[in-house]
């Protein structure tokens, strides 16, 4: 057996789940003892990383932070760990001065990885004649907070509460665990926890966070949102609703029948012909169910929207969202508060329409915070969506059925049980179908894959005629006779 093999099998051991589907190996490591070891790959020996180097390999809008461990020693070698959505695994061993890499979890992390690899060259010739920072021997950090809600949904609070669970005693022992929290969009960490165990530091400024660490750093990742889980989150949420605004809208929608949550997106990842299905299907549900009422939702803000690190300028491949919102030195609150005027102009005019033809009840949530949106989802029977994170604001909060429309990329085989297996007894939405569905040429995103095509729908009548089936067979397992 050669010492590759031993290397590539700690790397591995290291990327394991501690819990289900929640922290990986080398996480809890360095949160409970302040580093963790990987065989070396050439003599099979235990190697701890001694330098930690926070990187932003995007942008602060895009939550990419990465963090790289180095190896010290002779080639120095460095450990990149990054991808939240996957719960922030080891994603390559690479070797600046032969710009190699040693090992890797998979071509998916190339480009991410690319220009980091570059910079991680750069420092290797900086420090060629001076000793390169390392850390001390002091407690970890954690470092949290993803800007989109979904992925702190998802990967980083299951993995906060299955940690904590399980290391009640190791954590007090040590002292309250030391969190650097960036953004929080939808409960405060502290108050997520309640037990007064977390040592929080807010990030004001996303560029006082990178570069290298004093002690060791990393994220927490989960695949899976457990079921308790979204029942505290509801909870939480619940409690910061903006009661004088939100409950007299909760009374009329609880006395309507059925509820039906609808979404809009404008900017990217969309269908042309979108106000078309909307007054189509609306219009089509109201004439079959009088008592029916409806919620337009586009966008929403986050919980933290106060927070100065949404005033920070920002830079990267999000200056073309920047641009698409007339703002040439964008900064991520100024294109959130564009996006929303933007979404929010478009459902009232909707909205006004509709109240031409229809005399049901129609709520606008757009442009609320996630409180506000997700208590007010709450109360909805059905929901039709587009793929992504407006279908997580609703399906990974509630268990209630819906239709996602999507390009025929978002359509592919597998995506309902995925969508469904992302939470612990989760609902399979159904898909339209995609006969119905014809993608566009246009990809208004920086990241330029299929999922983010723009789509048409060809046939808005049997699409339709899809979802009210659906909805039919959904009320009817609901309300059985």
């Amino acid at each position: 057996m050669t010492a590759a093999e031993p290397f590539a099998r700690s790397l591995s051991d290291l990327n394991g789940f501690v819990f289900p589907r929640a922290v990986l190996r080398y996480q809890q490591e360095i949160l409970d003892r302040g580093n963790f070891s990987v065989a070396s790959p050439w003599t099979g020996e235990s190697l701890a990383p001694t330098v930690c180097h926070v990187v932003n390999n995007g942008d602060p809008a895009h939550g990419t932070i990465g963090i790289a461990y180095r190896l010290d020693c002779a080639p120095a070698i460095w450990l990149l760990a990054g991808s939240i959505k996957d719960g922030f695994p080891l994603t390559e061993a690479y070797l600046p001065s032969e710009d190699t890499s040693l090992w890797s979890l998979g071509h998916a992390y190339e480009l991410e990885n690319r220009s980091w690899k570059t910079r991680l060259q750069a420092l290797e010739v900086q420090y060629s004649t001076t000793a390169m920072p390392t850390v001390k021997p002091q407690r970890s950090t954690l470092l949290l907070g993803h800007p989109n809600f979904a992925h702190n949904l998802w990967n980083e609070l299951p993995a906060v509460e299955a940690y904590l669970d399980a290391n009640r005693g190791a954590v007090g022992d040590e002292g309250a665990l030391q969190v650097k929290a960036i953004y929080e969009p939808l409960v405060p960490i502290q108050r997520f926890a309640r037990d007064g165990r977390l040592e929080v530091t807010r990030i004001d400024n996303f560029d006082d966070l990178v570069g290298f660490q004093l002690a060791m750093a990393t994220r927490l990742g989960a695949t899976q949102i457990p079921g308790e889980l979204r029942q505290k989150v509801i909870g939480l949420l619940w409690e910061q609703r903006d009661r004088a605004l939100i409950d007299p809208l909760i009374q009329l929608l609880q006395r309507s029948d059925p509820v039906v949550w609808l979404t809009v997106r404008l900017d990217a990842r969309t269908l042309d012909n979108q106000e078309e299905l909307l007054l189509s299907l609306i219009q089509r549900i109201a004439a079959e169910y009088p008592a029916a009422a409806f919620v337009l939702d586009g966008f929403s803000y986050p919980n933290d929207f106060d927070h100065p690190v949404y005033r920070q300028p920002g830079a990267g491949p999000w200056q073309a969202l920047c641009a698409r919102f007339g703002r040439s030195r964008g900064f991520l609150g100024g294109v959130m508060v564009a996006r929303e005027r933007e979404i929010r102009a478009y459902t009232r005019e909707v909205q006004a329409r509709l109240e031409q033809s229809i005399s049901n009840a129609i709520v606008n949530a757009t442009g609320m915070n996630l409180a506000n949106a997700i208590s007010l989802a709450g109360t909805s029977d059905y929901y039709v969506s587009h793929a992504g994170t407006l279908q997580h604001k609703i399906a990974w909060l509630y268990n209630i059925p819906g239709t996602v429309h999507s390009n025929t990329a978002g359509l592919a085989k597998g995506v309902r049980g995925w969508l469904a297996g992302q939470l612990e007894g989760g609902v399979k939405p159904q898909l339209v179908s995609k006969e119905y569905v014809e993608d566009l040429g246009s990809i208004r995103t920086a990241n330029k894959v299929e999922r983010n095509r723009d789509y048409h729908i060809r046939d808005v009548a049997s699409v339709v005629e899809e979802i009210m089936d659906d909805l039919q067979v959904s009320l009817d397992v609901a309300s059985p006779q």
